[in-house]
């Protein structure tokens, strides 16, 4: 794990949001970096790729809890707004650290809102980039503790459980505009995967779970078979080889080693999937 993005960045933030961390869930590149850390599944011999930034979702305000807006915490602080749109969905603090928070929520209303940054009713003076199937990664999530190295405290924090990050991963991807992003969701993918036996069994046992549950989570992990399947069936991929790059440089792997790799572990993901997922739920 990057020590200095997390004890530099993360917890620093995490602690002055202490107070609203019940009602929030944190969905981006640090999911892996922080089940790694503080999970209770084993089985990492690497760090996952890393980030820095946070990417946040917005969720209903839970009862007994404060009703200090979070708005109000950001600017006491010192983050500030740095997006046009009001309310603002994007925060930063100190951009060479990269201290920049993306708040998010699952979209429910109109069509027209799908992609655009709204207000969210409990989170007054802060707005949300409303995406579809966000719900999905705050149904099947889990609270991870974070011990503070200078105190005798702990911090805990609501992630995706890692079947359900992955399998959103490959759900979404396609929808990306970026294709450095589309790529990057793979990767996440291909990295996790290549961690070896015993998080693999944990992975499969998880998304087996997500097949047997709800008509949403079955429907979510086939449509991310059916999408990874697609990507692996073309002979010649831009987003196969736009993530065989990055593990290459990152393992200091050649070219063709990476992209064999990166095509196996996709597959053995696929694999994880049954094929029947989602059939029977209605």
């Amino acid at each position: 794990m990057n020590e200095g993005a997390l004890e530099g960045v993360l917890l620093p933030i995490l602690r002055e949001m202490k107070e609203h961390l019940p009602r929030l869930v944190l969905i981006g590149g640090w999911v892996p970096q922080l089940h790694r850390r503080f999970g209770s599944g084993g089985g990492w011999s690497r760090d996952p790729i890393s980030t820095i930034e946070l990417d946040i979702l917005l969720t209903k305000q839970a009862p007994g809890l404060g009703s200090k807006p979070l708005s109000d915490t950001l600017y006491k602080a010192g983050f500030r707004p740095v997006d046009e749109n009001m309310p603002p969905a994007v925060w930063e603090r100190d951009r060479a650290k990269g201290e920049r928070i993306e708040f998010f929520v699952d979209h429910t209303g109109p069509a027209h809102d799908l992609g655009e940054v709204v207000g969210f009713a409990s989170e007054k003076g802060i707005g949300g980039l409303s995406l579809d199937g966000l719900g999905f990664l705050r149904d099947h999530s889990t609270e991870l503790e974070i011990p503070l190295r200078e105190a005798s405290e702990a911090i805990r924090i609501r992630v995706p459980t890692l079947p359900a990050f992955m399998v959103h991963k490959g759900a979404v991807f396609f929808r990306r505009k970026d294709a450095t992003r589309r790529a990057k969701d793979l990767l996440y993918i291909v990295e996790i995967m290549a961690e070896g036996d015993p998080l693999v069994a944990e992975i499969e046992e998880g998304i087996q779970d997500l097949c047997k549950g709800t008509a949403t989570s079955a429907s979510v992990a086939r449509t991310a078979r059916n999408n990874v399947s697609l990507v692996l069936s073309q002979a010649t991929s831009p987003l196969v080889a736009q993530a065989s790059e990055a593990l290459a440089i990152r393992h200091n792997w050649d070219l063709d080693q990476a992209e064999a790799r990166a095509r196996g572990f996709l597959s053995d993901f696929v694999h994880l999937i049954p094929e029947g997922c989602a059939d029977g739920l209605g």
